[in-house]
C-alpha cells in the first residue's frame, strides 16, 4: 500500500490525559502514573449535545476535536471513520430494560443513540460535514480494522481521513470485563501527502500470523490489553519515540496488521 501520513494525534485514557503528556510518558521522559481516565473536556459538547450523548460518545467526540484542532484541514471536508469494539452497551441495556416493562416505552433519544454510528452522526452535524462517514466494529480487533480501512480510504480517495477508536465498559451484568477498566479513545488524522506539520509516515500491510507488539511497561501493557481502543498504544509509543519502527497489531485470529512507521523530519 502507498504510504499515508499521520497529521495529528489525540488520546484520552487512564493516566493519559492528552497526546502531549502521553508522548512524554511513552518515550520515557516521564513516569506513567496509573489513574482514572480524566473527565471529558470537549468544546463540541454544548449543554444540549451533552444531554443527548453518553460517555461512550463523548470520549469519541473529544478525540475527534483534539485531533482536528491540530490541523489546518477543513473539518467539514475531512472523511470520518469511527471504530468501537462493542458499541454503547449502556444504552443497549437501558433499551432492553425498558422493553421488559408493561408499557415498553423506549426513549427516542436512547433508540437513536444505540446504533453504532451515533457518535459519528453527532460529529457530522456539529462540523457540518457532508463527507463520507463510516462506523466499523471488530471486537478486540477494532482499532486495527478501523486503521487499515482509514489508510485505504486515504490512499484510494486521495483525501484526509479522521480515524477515531473509542471504547468504554458496559454494565457489569452484561459486560464480563473487570469493572476497573477505564474508557479509552484515540484520534488519528491521516493525509495522502506529507505536509509541513506531518508527524509520521505510515505504510500498512496485512499479513498472515505474526506476534503482536506489546508495551515494555507492565502498567501500560495492562492498559493495552484492557479494552479495544487501547490496542493503539504500541502505535502511539512508536510515534512518540521519534524513530523508525515496525508495529504489529492483531487484525483477526489469523492475521496481523503490520505498520512501518517513520518520523517526518520538520
Amino acid at each position: 500500500m502507498n504510504p499515508v501520513y499521520i497529521e495529528a494525534l489525540s488520546v484520552l485514557g487512564p493516566g493519559l490525559p492528552d497526546w502531549i503528556t502521553a508522548q512524554s510518558i511513552l518515550r520515557g521522559a516521564e513516569n506513567y502514573q496509573q489513574s482514572p481516565t480524566p473527565t471529558v473536556s470537549c468544546g463540541y459538547l454544548t449543554p444540549n449535545i451533552k444531554r443527548r450523548t453518553s460517555l461512550h460518545m463523548q470520549i469519541a467526540l473529544q478525540a475527534a476535536e483534539k485531533a482536528l484542532k491540530q490541523s489546518e484541514f477543513d473539518p467539514s471536508k475531512v472523511e470520518l471513520l469511527f471504530a468501537s469494539s462493542e458499541g454503547d452497551l449502556n444504552i443497549a441495556d437501558e433499551i432492553f430494560a425498558a422493553l421488559t416493562h408493561p408499557d415498553k416505552l423506549v426513549s427516542p433519544q436512547k433508540f437513536q443513540n444505540v446504533i453504532l454510528n451515533a457518535a459519528i452522526g453527532h460529529l457530522g452535524i456539529i462540523l457540518g460535514n457532508k463527507a463520507s462517514a463510516t462506523s466499523v466494529s471488530g471486537g478486540e480487533y477494532s482499532f486495527a480494522v478501523g486503521l487499515l480501512q482509514a489508510a485505504i480510504s486515504v490512499a484510494m480517495e486521495n483525501r484526509p481521513v479522521l480515524f477515531v477508536s473509542y471504547d468504554a465498559l458496559g454494565p457489569a451484568h452484561v459486560d464480563p470485563r473487570d469493572a476497573n477498566i477505564q474508557p479509552f479513545s484515540v484520534g488519528v488524522l491521516l493525509s495522502p501527502e506529507q505536509t509541513g506539520t506531518s508527524i509520521a509516515k505510515m505504510v500498512a500491510r496485512l499479513d498472515d500470523g505474526g506476534e503482536e507488539s506489546a508495551m515494555e511497561s507492565p502498567d501500560l501493557e495492562q492498559v493495552r490489553v484492557s479494552i479495544g481502543a487501547a490496542r493503539s498504544l504500541p502505535v502511539l509509543s512508536a510515534i512518540a519515540a521519534g524513530n523508525s519502527q515496525r508495529v504489529s497489531l492483531p487484525y483477526c485470529e489469523k492475521s496481523c496488521l503490520n505498520l512501518e512507521l517513520e518520523p517526518c523530519l520538520q
